[in-house]
């Protein structure tokens, strides 16, 4: 029979392609030994969990913080994804501007293209090798109700502030100078934008945040999360500031199953491309 540990890295690389691309073991971290004190405690090693310990460390390196992950670090959605990392406010900025005012949302839209060099930085600074690229993104339109949305999705940054420094719009021979897309009848090009292998970036912020100082115990559920406490499986952390980074997994915990709504997000992945092909695609 294969071991619990084999059994657990099996189970973690069949959830990713990125986890599996990884060459290290997805060994956990040693799970919480019993009841522990802190400054603060974060529930969800993910990206929300792991940047808010980073930059609590950052800004003051002797408080005493630590993290409780269920899996392991990148488990869930932050070792599941498409691999941008990218600017933008989701949702609609005409019912932000009714709660805050246009200058909230152009402030907000602007620090999120900043987030993007930041990202940069920090994967630099603590020599993460992620394949951290900033290189924009392209979105083409091959039919008219897809070009209709391309334009006034580019009237709407324009009315947030956005120049042609930030988001242009390219005619089709124009687009093909980034990427020939087949049928393209219009696209937009934005600098904001970068690739990175989520998997890399996740894990190796975790390690980061060791480095720092940050206790990281992973295969530790939180059973109750509470103001001043964390009871998980083998014990209790209690801290000043509980800080609750469960993303949608929140849903699971007692009394919180509504408090996201379901959504999906679909991805390809190809075999790896041969010379020809990129060229090929330009």
């Amino acid at each position: 029979m294969p071991s619990p540990s084999s059994a657990l890295e099996r189970r973690y690389r069949e959830r990713s392609l990125w986890l599996d691309g990884l060459s290290e073991p997805l060994k956990p971290r040693a799970p919480l030994p019993g009841d522990v004190e802190c400054d603060v405690v974060v529930v969800g090693a993910g990206f929300t969990g792991l940047w808010a310990a980073y930059y609590l460390k950052q800004h003051q390196p002797d408080i005493r913080v630590v993290v409780v992950e269920r899996e392991i670090a990148g488990y869930g959605p932050s070792g599941r994804n498409g691999g941008w990392v990218s600017s933008g406010i989701s949702g609609s900025a005409a019912v932000y501007r009714k709660r805050g005012g246009w200058d909230a949302v152009r402030r907000a839209e602007r620090e999120t293209e900043r987030t993007v060099d930041e990202i940069g930085r920090v994967v630099s600074a603590e020599g993460i090798d992620c394949g951290f690229l900033k290189a924009g993104d392209l979105i083409v339109a091959t039919t008219p109700p897809q070009r209709d949305r391309l334009l006034a999705s580019a009237r709407a940054e324009s009315e947030l502030g956005a120049t042609e420094e930030d988001v242009r719009i390219l005619t089709p021979v124009q687009s093909a100078e980034y990427a020939r897309v087949a049928g393209c009848m219009a696209a937009s090009y934005s600098p904001h934008a970068a690739r990175v292998n989520p998997a890399q970036l996740v894990r190796g912020l975790a390690e980061a945040c060791e480095r720092l100082g940050v206790t990281i115990h992973e295969r530790t559920a939180a059973l109750e999360i509470e103001p001043g406490r964390v009871r998980c499986q083998g014990g209790t952390v209690r801290a000043e500031t509980v800080l609750r980074a469960t993303e949608s997994y929140t849903t699971q915990l007692p009394g919180e199953s509504l408090r996201y709504l379901p959504l999906y997000s679909l991805m390809i992945a190809t075999e790896p491309l041969p010379a020809e092909v990129w060229e090929q695609l330009g």
